[in-house]
């Protein structure tokens, strides 16, 4: 009989000195997801240039007020489109431990937002739940997670920071997080939930 082989991670994880710890975490890749962005952004470029062909012929464009709304929203869905086929193949999330923050942020190609967060108000960093879908306890739509069915926010790392509950690593599993999460709170054992031995 064949045993299964061990997977490895995803995430990449740099030492640094002290107590610094790097985690470069690529999003996932949908292969048929990507393949089907590029294929419709051809015929998206093919409608973008054709409106706006139209726009410059018109002798009064603005007697072309639907034209003009629609090239509105089809630019709006073709930039969408663009940013994330631009993150399923070139974007990181990035999680950072430094002697005195947590840094967590998204980029492409070193293009995006970091946040720091004083590791004094960091508390109980711990693997969180993920809800499957954009769905609140409610069956109603919380459109405050819609960014993470594209892997853009959420994840099972999660800590409090005051008043609000912090999630990131959109791409893991289970698994690969908790072992990420001991890595860290052995970095710095301030990380580790109360009551934790």
């Amino acid at each position: 009989m064949r045993t299964e082989p061990v997977p490895s991670g995803r995430a990449k994880i740099e030492e640094g000195s002290g107590s610094s710890l790097r985690i470069v975490l690529p999003p996932r890749r949908h292969t048929f997801l990507i393949i089907f962005l590029c294929v419709w952004l051809g015929g998206w470029f093919a409608g973008e240039r054709s409106a706006i062909q139209q726009l410059a012929a018109a002798k009064d464009p603005a007697a072309n007020g639907f034209l003009l709304f629609w090239l509105a929203g089809w630019s709006f869905g073709g930039a969408f489109a663009i940013f994330i086929t631009l993150w399923m193949t070139l974007g990181r999330e990035i999680l950072e431990l430094r002697s005195d923050v947590l840094m967590h942020g998204r980029s492409i190609l070193g293009i995006g937002r970091n946040r720091a967060y004083d590791l004094e108000q960091v508390r109980a960093l711990r693997l969180g739940v993920q809800a499957p879908g954009f769905f609140n306890a409610a069956k109603k739509p919380d459109l405050s997670r819609a960014a993470d069915a594209w892997g853009l926010s959420g994840g099972p790392i999660v800590f409090d920071y005051g008043a609000k509950t912090i999630r990131c690593g959109a791409a893991l599993d289970e698994a690969e997080a908790k072992q990420i999460i001991e890595r860290l709170i052995q970095r710095n054992g301030r990380l580790a939930p109360r009551g934790a031995a």
